[in-house]
């Protein structure tokens, strides 16, 4: 697995959103501690998929278990193909 490294205001960043995710917080709030527009903060919560592997780097997440079994059933057959 690739390894992230993240500023102290990415990791502020992830933060505030998933306060916005859990619904602690609006996304007016959001904008106003990270410092953006209302609009950018939008655009910052649809980013969702480099969010997932920041998460992910920081071990809040687990990855999808249909991608682990997708990647295990290729192996399978390639041992079985014999490559």
């Amino acid at each position: 697995m690739k390894t992230i490294v993240l500023t102290m205001a990415e990791v502020k960043r992830v933060e505030v959103i998933q306060r916005v995710f859990r619904g602690e917080v609006t996304m007016a709030e959001a904008a106003m501690v990270l410092g953006v527009t209302e609009r950018h903060s939008y655009r910052i919560k649809a980013c969702r998929e480099k969010i997932r592997q920041i998460l992910r780097a920081k071990g809040i997440s687990s990855p999808c278990k249909r991608r682990l079994n997708r990647h295990r059933s290729r192996r399978e057959r390639r041992a079985a193909e014999g490559g």
